[in-house]
């Protein structure tokens, strides 16, 4: 966060959270006014811990996302057009995915097993 700090003068004005615990604890450190915290994941199992006074008086919006209910929000069409956008996507390279190792399925219990050693970022295929 200390980088983050440095390059970013006024902190940050939006950020995603998928991790939770100390990292997510670092984004309201490092918040500007009026930033937009989306927390959507808990790769930690420890809590995210931040002061009221931080969120209050820089009037920071929190927003939870859940996958289960946004896709439940949507229309079986709807989530064909979605699913085969990410897909073009994908095949066309306009969408990449950043990524540490990549497992045969059959090595999941490998996977998770490495992710828990290292907290690589893990694709199954």
């Amino acid at each position: 966060m200390k980088e983050i700090s440095e390059k970013i003068e006024n902190g940050i004005h939006a950020c995603m959270d998928a991790v939770g615990g100390t990292i997510g604890s670092q984004l309201f450190k490092v918040a500007a006014p009026h930033c937009k915290v989306i927390i959507y994941g808990r790769l930690s199992n420890e809590p995210v811990c931040f002061l009221n006074a931080d969120v209050v008086y820089k009037n920071m919006q929190l927003q939870g996302f859940g996958i289960d209910d946004w896709m439940n929000s949507k229309t079986n069409d709807q989530l064909t057009l979605i699913w085969n956008s990410l897909i073009t996507s994908v095949l066309n390279g306009t969408l990449k995915v950043n990524y540490d190792k990549i497992f045969q399925l059959s090595d999941f219990q490998q996977a998770i097993q490495t992710y828990k050693e290292t907290g690589s970022r893990i694709i199954l295929k």
